[in-house]
Order: structure tokens, then sequence, then C-alpha cells
């Protein structure tokens, strides 16, 4: 088409327009009907005006049953979230699941926390008549991972598993050791975690900690704080002035309480995403920083920098909440302690001289000790009432107990001399993050009066994760983030008292706790994996300031600290038993370790090591698949439970299953089926042939009497034995 065609065919709709445009003008719609409808409601034009709102009420009537159809839950496989939801039923089926509204108001200037929930929990009403529901207690007859199951009653089931955990305790090689009892994260609840976590107690089985094989400890706030989990409830985020999300998404992740950030928003709040995707919360936010994946840690200690040349510290903060003014020996490097200093009196004072530090008090230009230490035996924590004011700057000659001198200098000191390589101009390669955007960031954290800052969880799955935590509680120490000023907000956590009597017994047995990571990691020889995996530059892309090898080499050294049972030594409680066990027979309830650890190699080391595997939960996975036996669990809407932590929100939740709910298949709640595994322990162990073997010997770290009577251990289990007996 030519130019003038195009031009001459613009100009024919110009005046067709033209003239469409002046009819309408003058004669009112060109396409008007002539016959006028005197419509005042509409209504009077449907012949079925009832249609609609029967449908409707129908419905609601069918799915919503009556009262006794009706219970209360939540959806906790491995979420935090501990939102209350009503579940109705018809006929015994789940038919409807609502979230509930009935939070009460905290506080009439803030948002409340209705409605808690979100799309994935909406979905657990299709997800409990799945067709991958376990409904009965199978055993493997075919090949492990082929398939192939063989049904089996609850009875002989339980039998199954008692016989097996009998065989390991009381072979005279092997021992309560080599027994694991775990819940993980797919069973997050404090009611139903209990039962497990109890059976596992009383007979001194190994376990080990989520959040460490998860990468959630929060690592880098625990060296900082000495808790990992700290921080705030979401309506908190209603009334900063700055709200940091690093490494997070809350609109996705946190979808239950997103609304506390965005209402916090048009509240006057300042929201920064730092993430390397443009996700849902970045899009809403005020600003997103894009930032070079693996490289927090370096944005971290960028913004330090900025804050120290720039004086935007918060010098009375630090002498008071941080340990920046203790005095460092300039040589070694290390902290000034009161053993160097004086002698102790007493040999019992040895330990304590060794937990208590100095600073260098303004007020008399002495040394002082500093109060709140571990070793710190004070009323006060006070400075003002002890006559002390920390310097925070300067250098001096301090006199030891050895008649020698050396020269310290304060903990702020050093900070300062190793943040210089790390100013804005000289990161912005390695973050991607502009100078001028590292400087509005500090300032963004320095002067308003309320800032948060939280961290997503997979700021902790980075090789240098705990540096990264680390930096920005430094952050927070530097500008006075704590309490009311907001500050470091990884997961906050609160409980009810009394829960944990649930899972002990007062003492008188004790689980072997040992860390996930190491656990896994040694028991999926993960050294090879490591090995095999990861080379040299993808360690150094961690910015953690380690090759390979010397990488590898740390982790070696701290098996062996393991393995050799010296691990207890590093630690000034001796509380340290063991960091991993190596267990023969497991029982485990809801944690799919093999999706977890993907790839063949960690499941194949696993199971040269285990003998027997008995899986609990209530739909087959990728662990399921591989067990000796699966027992069928009940899902969140069949069972009592109870929910308090963590403190995303401030209330506790009670789970009430609806009355007259049919049964799936032969589903069974955790703390019968511990009840009824452990009946069936009892009863082997009563056999004539077997009396003489129910007493376990153990260590009396794990039973205090030093062993495990498995003859009493249901009596026990249900504290039904006459020592329960006697205390109620």
């Amino acid at each position: 088409m030519t130019k003038r065609m195009v031009s001459e065919k613009r100009r024919d709709f110009l005046k067709f327009s033209g003239v469409t445009a002046a009819m309408v003008a003058s004669q009112g719609s060109l396409f008007a009907s002539t016959k006028v409808i005197k419509a005042e409601t509409g209504l009077e034009n449907y012949p079925n005006k009832s249609y609609t709102e029967d449908m409707y009420r129908n419905e609601f009537s069918f799915i919503r049953g009556n009262v006794e159809d009706t219970g209360y839950a939540y959806h906790c496989v491995n979420c935090q979230g501990n939102c209350a939801w009503e579940v109705w039923s018809n006929n015994g089926v789940v038919t409807r699941e609502n979230q509930s509204a009935k939070y009460p108001s905290i506080n009439p200037k803030i948002p409340d926390f209705n409605p808690r929930g979100c799309n994935k929990g909406v979905q657990h009403s299709q997800v409990m008549y799945e067709k991958d529901r376990i409904l009965y207690p199978m055993k493997r007859v075919g090949k492990r991972g082929e398939g192939k199951w063989k049904r089996l009653s609850w009875d002989e089931a339980a039998t199954d598993v008692a016989q097996n955990i009998w065989n390991v305790m009381t072979d005279p090689a092997k021992g309560p050791s080599r027994l694991m009892v775990h819940a993980g994260t797919g069973l997050l609840t404090e009611g139903r975690r209990g039962g497990p976590l109890r059976f596992s107690t009383m007979l001194g089985s190994s376990r080990i900690y989520p959040s460490s094989y998860l990468g959630d400890m929060f690592s880098g706030a625990a060296v900082a704080y000495g808790e990992g989990n700290v921080g705030c409830t979401y309506d908190f985020m209603y009334q900063v002035d700055t709200a940091i999300f690093w490494g997070g998404n809350p609109s996705v992740s946190r979808i239950p309480d997103a609304h506390f950030v965005w209402e916090g928003k048009y509240n006057g709040a300042k929201v920064i995403v730092i993430t390397p995707e443009f996700n849902a919360s970045a899009k809403s936010a005020d600003v997103w920083i894009p930032i070079k994946p693996g490289s927090d840690n370096i944005l971290a200690a960028s913004v330090i920098h900025e804050i120290i040349t720039q004086k935007m510290y918060k010098p009375e903060f630090m002498k008071i909440f941080t340990d920046l003014p203790f005095l460092v020996n300039v040589e070694t490097k290390k902290l000034l302690r009161r053993s160097e200093v004086e002698v102790p009196k007493k040999a019992e004072d040895k330990e304590k001289y060794e937990e208590q530090f100095y600073c260098m008090n303004a007020l008399t230009d002495k040394i002082a000790l500093m109060p709140g230490t571990e070793g710190d035996g004070g009323k006060s924590i006070r400075l003002r009432e002890l006559n002390i004011s920390p310097e925070l700057e300067g250098e001096w000659s301090v006199d030891l107990a050895d008649g020698s001198s050396v020269t310290v200098t304060t903990a702020f000191e050093l900070l300062k001399a190793n943040i210089e390589p790390f100013s804005a101009e000289n990161t912005k390669d390695k973050t991607g993050v502009h100078p001028d955007t590292v400087k509005m960031l500090a300032n963004d954290i320095a002067k308003p009066k309320v800032v948060s800052i939280t961290t997503g969880f997979s700021l902790n799955k980075y090789f240098n994760g705990i540096m990264t935590v680390w930096n920005i509680a430094s952050i927070c120490g530097l500008t006075g983030r704590l309490g009311p000023y907001g500050g470091l907000n990884t997961e906050n956590e609160f409980q009810l008292t009394g829960l944990d009597v649930l899972a002990g017994f007062s003492g008188k047995y004790a689980a072997r706790f040992g860390s996930g990571f190491i656990g896994e990691f040694v028991f999926g020889d993960g050294m090879k994996t490591f090995d095999k995996y990861f080379s040299d530059e993808d360690v150094k892309r961690a910015q953690n300031g380690m090759g390979k090898e010397e990488y590898m080499k740390i982790i070696k050294e701290m098996i062996a600290l393991g393995k050799e049972g010296k691990a207890n030594d590093a630690s000034h409680h001796g509380n340290i038993v063991k960091p991993w066990w190596e267990p023969e027979v497991c029982l485990v309830i809801a944690d799919s370790k093999f999706r977890r650890n993907k790839g063949q190699e960690y499941r194949e080391a696993f199971f040269k090591k285990i003998s027997y595997f008995a899986y609990c939960d209530y739909r087959m996975s990728e662990t399921a698949v591989y067990s000796d036996l699966l027992l069928p669990a009940k899902s969140h809407y069949e069972v009592w439970d109870l929910r308090t932590s963590p403190g995303y929100h401030r209330f506790t939740n009670l789970a009430q299953p609806i009355a007259n709910m049919k049964p799936v298949g032969e589903a069974m709640d955790e703390w019968s089926m511990m009840a009824l595994i452990a009946q069936k322990l009892e009863e082997i162990a009563n056999k004539p042939e077997n009396i003489d073997k129910a007493k376990v010997k153990d260590d009396k770290k794990y039973a205090k009497e030093g062993f495990h009577d498995l003859s009493i251990v249901h009596k026990e289990f249900t504290n039904m034995d006459d020592e329960s007996q006697m205390e109620m």
C-alpha cells in the first residue's frame, strides 16, 4: 500500500468519524432503541427472580451443614503462619474451609489480624481426599522405591516397629544411640508433635534440629545476640518509619502478614526490598535494590562503612548494648579477660574469670569490668549505677597478672579498621549496587526513629550466610535498632508455659539431640558430593575469603572433632554431647528428607547405614516411597491440636475436628500411634524370654537412673506407671 493510499484512507476515516460525531451530538445515540424501558430496579425484567439467590443459598446450605458439622483448624506443613480456619462438612465429608475472622483487635490505632490464610492452605480439603493419601499401614514387599506394598493391620504395623526398636535397643553393641525417632517440618504444631517427641525422649533416641538441616537457623543473629530467633510480630510493621526486607518477599512468603507492611506504607513507612529478582514485594515497594546473588554480606559491610565514616552511629547505645567498648589485645586480637588481669582467689572462680571482660572507664581512666557478661555475678547491669562510662575509641597499656603489659584497644576500633576496604565505591562491582544507593540505604537505616530489617530465610542458605546476618545485626547495633526502635527481625517465637512437659519427663529421660545440618551432611556422605559438585570458583564466589581446599579442610576438622568426641572440649559449658549420631533404626514422622536432599547420592549413602526405616505421613512422598513401613497419619482437619509459636502474630490456635467426620482410611493421630507402638514394645519386653533384657542401660545424661525400662514403656508414655501415679 502506497503512502498516498494510506493518506486517502485516513482522510476518509476522519470524515466518516466527523459525520458520526455530529449525528450523535445532534440526535443522540445513533443506535439507541426507539422503545424506552422503564426500569427502577431491573428485577421486573427477570421472570424467575429468586433463581440466583436460591442457587447460592442452596450451595451454602449444602457445604455449611449444621453446628456439629463445623470444626476449626490451621495448615502447618512447613508453614509458620498458624492461621485460624473454619472447616465445614456435609454427610461427614469436608466441603468447605474458610478463613476465620475472629481475631480481636489489639490496638484501635493498628489494623487487626483478620483474616489470616492463603491460597496454599485453602486447598487442604482437596489434598486430604487426593489419590496420594496414605490410607492404611503398609509394608514394603518389593525393592526399595519400587512401590510394591502389602497392607497390614495397625496391630501388625505397630508390632513391626516395636520389634525393630527392641532389637536395636537391646543389642549390647548398639543400644539407644542407634535409634532415631524424629518429627520433621511437616508436623510443626506443639500438640501433635509432642507425641513423637515424648516417645523419642523416653527411649533416649536421637533426633535432629529441623531449622539446622533446612538452613533456617539465623546463625549470624545467634552470634550477635546469643539467640537466632529475634524480632517482632508483624503488626509492628504498621508503625515503622522504614521497613527493609533483605532477601525476603513477604507478599508471597508471608501472605497472612503482608497487609501490615503495605498498610504501613500508606501510614508513612518507606518500604525497601533487597533481592536479586524483581519479585511481588519489590513491585509494591518504594525502593527495590537489585543485588548480585550471594553478595549480601558485602553490601551490609558497605552500609557499616558508610554509617561509621559519616558518624551516623549511636555512641551511647553502643556503650550500653554492644560489645564494641570491650578491650582487645592489639597483638592477639583477643578480648582482654579478667583471668589475664587477676588471679582468682578461689578455684571455682577460674571459669567465671574466663567469661568477664573489660572496658576503659572514661570516668576513672582505668579499666573496668563490664556487667552483663556470662561470668558476671553482679546485681546490676546499669552502667550509670556502677559509675562506668566506657570509651569507644583509643589505645592503652594494661598490666597483666603475670607482670607483663599489653597494648589494648576497643572492639570498635578493630571494626573501623576491618571495614575500611568496604566503601560503597570499592564494593559496587561485587554487589552491583551504586554508591549513591548504599548511602541512601545507610541514611534510611540510621536517621529515622523506627526501622525494621527483616531477613529472609534464603540468606542463611548461602556459604557466607552467617556473615551476612551477622553484618546486618551489626548495622542494628551501630544505629540503636532494638526494641521499640526496631532492629533485626528474623523469626520471633513464643510458647505457652507447660507445653514442654508433653514431650519431656521432668529430667528423668533426655533425647540425643544432634545438629540437623552436620548430621545429614555426615550421614549422607556430604563431603563426597561437595567435592563432586562444587568447584574452587563456586566456593570463592561465596565471598567468604576461602577457596575449596581450605573450606574442605575446615569441614574435615569439624567432623573429626565430632567423631573423636572432642567437640565438647571447645564448649565452656560442656553442653555439646555429640554433634551427630549414626542411627540404624529410624522412625521418622513428616520429614521429606529425600526431597530436601535432592539427588540419589544422599539416599544411597543413607540406606547403606540404615537397616530399618519406618515413615509416618498422610501423603505419599519422595521419602515415603523408599520406606520399609508406612504409617498413615491424620490430616490437619481430622485431629485435636494446639499451635503457639512462632510469633508472627500474638495468638494461640486450637484445632477442633468436625464431630461427625468420616474417617479417611485407617489414618491415626500421632499420640495414639506412639501409644500403640509403646504398648507393643512393652508386650515384647514382658515376654518370659525377654524380661531379663528389658532394662536397657544408658548414660545418665539420657536416663537419670541409668536405664530405660521397656517393660513399663507404655505405662510411662501414658503416665500410668507407679511413679507417675504417685506424682498425680
